[in-house]
């Protein structure tokens, strides 16, 4: 499964039985040494969370905003008139203008994927499909096994339908922003 120029890198390769990934198959676990040429740098702003751009709609976080971005553009104004320095001014000036926007409108987390509809229902579901896997590696007979295939089947029509709930709920939200016309919230809702 590895080309011949890897193959001196790998250290270790197992099977692992309990890992379940409803299927007949077992995943395959390997120790690999790589060495890595080179660093990557990372991205000035990565790592970020995105500003929470709702609170500088109205016109009080304008204000709110402007005032505080005034302030910090005048204690940051402090340039030494025989050195200018573009890259120093246009990094300080970025950077005055991004503290500002989180001190006025913080930052929104990014939502984890599932969070919405995943719930103790799913999750209970999930526990007892591994259970049951767990007692038909352990005694493999025909019954153990069609149990095991039986609650695979709920598992996922139950995640399917929350999933499905959920995708309808927001169609339903997006279409009453169309329908006020907030069009700021209608785009955002659409991501």
């Amino acid at each position: 499964m590895v080309s011949a120029r890897h193959a001196s890198s790998i250290i270790d390769v197992r099977n692992s039985r309990e890992t379940n990934c409803d299927s007949d198959h077992y995943l395959v676990k390997a120790k690999v040494r790589e060495r890595i040429s080179r660093g990557w740098k990372h991205r000035a702003g990565c790592g970020r969370g995105k500003c929470n751009s709702e609170l500088i709609t109205s016109l009080e976080g304008k204000m709110r905003y402007q005032a505080r971005l005034e302030k910090k553009l005048e204690e940051t104004r402090t340039i030494e008139l025989g050195t200018l320095d573009m890259s120093k001014m246009w990094k300080d000036v970025k950077e005055t203008i991004i503290a500002a926007g989180e001190e006025v409108m913080g930052t929104t987390t990014i939502q984890k994927r599932n969070v919405e509809w995943f719930d103790e229902e799913c999750r209970e579901k999930i526990a007892k499909k591994n259970e049951a896997r767990r007692r038909m590696l352990q005694k493999e007979t025909w019954g153990s096994y069609e149990k095991y295939k039986e609650l695979v089947k709920e598992v996922k029509k139950v995640c399917k339908k929350k999933k499905k709930e959920h995708l309808q709920e927001q169609l339903d939200e997006i279409e009453q922003l169309k329908r006020q016309d907030e069009r700021r919230k209608f785009y955002k809702a659409k991501d």
